[in-house]
């Protein structure tokens, strides 16, 4: 008897609490009506069930899915033809016309059925502020298309990729963040590796780093062969370093170690400092007690 009246206390409180939601009750901080969703019995009588695995309002439906419990209609996020005519227009089924990079962000903003939110996302001011700074510094030249949307009033969108607590930012329809500030670290990865992707490299490149006697090795004989390289240090520069990583990994493998130099002539990928010797018909005296400097294609392992 205690348990079912502790049952019955339970459910009244739940019914209280969703009907001063319904009357438009604003959301302060990140909804915890997750953990009530409304559902719908085969038998018509409505019941609220209580969904302790997360926060938010995408938890909730995603428990009434989990629960074969069917959303009541002002729930139900849109579908059909004139969702996916949305689609094309906000570009929300693939890469920008403009070959750009396509970057979401979902703020903590909007309305959905009776919520709304009204109080500011200090995150979300920090994460455009990244975003804002990244694309002028690490990611300049770059085309990137940045898309800001209110969360709350599409959370359905950012779930289908498992982002569901924002700020979430997304690349190419991919999270690589959420639930807090932007790491710009994290962002330039993401867009350096699908902007290689699709934009092939020109000229003469050399990418390395200071401490690297190879590297030394390598510019000593574009010098001496006249070539006009740019160097890019991949330490202390964190876009040259996301670059290499993104151009390199296709052609040597991804359980292939990438060291440095990666060098690149004419737009063609040579290799390390004794595949640049080979280009340039430079003769490299054996050494033993030297590793080998970089991994290209067919070559094996030390």
């Amino acid at each position: 008897g205690v348990a079912v009246s502790r049952k019955t206390r339970s459910l009244d409180s739940i019914d209280r609490t969703a009907d001063r939601a319904a009357q438009g009750a604003s959301i302060a901080h990140q909804p915890d009506f997750g953990r009530l969703t409304t559902c719908l019995r085969a038998d018509g009588r409505r019941t609220r069930s209580s969904g302790g695995l997360t926060d938010g309002a995408a938890a909730g439906i995603l428990l009434a899915s989990e629960r074969n419990c069917s959303i009541p209609e002002e729930f139900q996020p849109p579908s059909g033809p004139q969702v996916g005519a949305e689609r094309a227009a906000t570009g929300d089924t693939g890469r920008m016309p403009d070959g750009s990079v396509r970057v979401t962000l979902y703020r903590w903003a909007g309305r959905w059925g009776p919520f709304s939110v009204k109080i500011p996302c200090g995150e979300c001011s920090l994460t455009v502020d990244v975003l804002n700074d990244a694309f002028a510094r690490e990611l300049e030249s770059i085309p990137v298309e940045l898309d800001t949307r209110e969360w709350l009033s599409e959370w359905w969108r950012p779930l289908r990729a498992g982002g569901w607590h924002a700020p979430i930012v997304m690349v190419e329809g991919r999270v690589v963040s959420q639930g807090h500030a932007l790491n710009r670290g994290l962002l330039t990865e993401a867009v350096i590796e699908a902007h290689v992707g699709r934009a092939s490299i020109r000229g003469d490149h050399l990418f390395g780093k200071a401490t690297c006697p190879h590297c030394v090795r390598a510019k000593g004989y574009l010098d001496e062969a006249g070539v006009d390289y740019k160097y890019h240090d991949v330490v202390r520069e964190p876009r040259a370093l996301y670059e290499m990583l993104g151009r390199v990994k296709p052609l040597i493998g991804s359980k292939t170690p990438v060291t440095v130099p990666q060098i690149w002539l004419d737009g063609s990928y040579v290799g390390g400092a004794d595949d640049l010797a080979e280009r340039l018909d430079r003769t490299v005296e054996p050494n033993p007690d030297r590793g080998r400097c970089s991994l290209s294609p067919g070559r094996g392992t030390p």
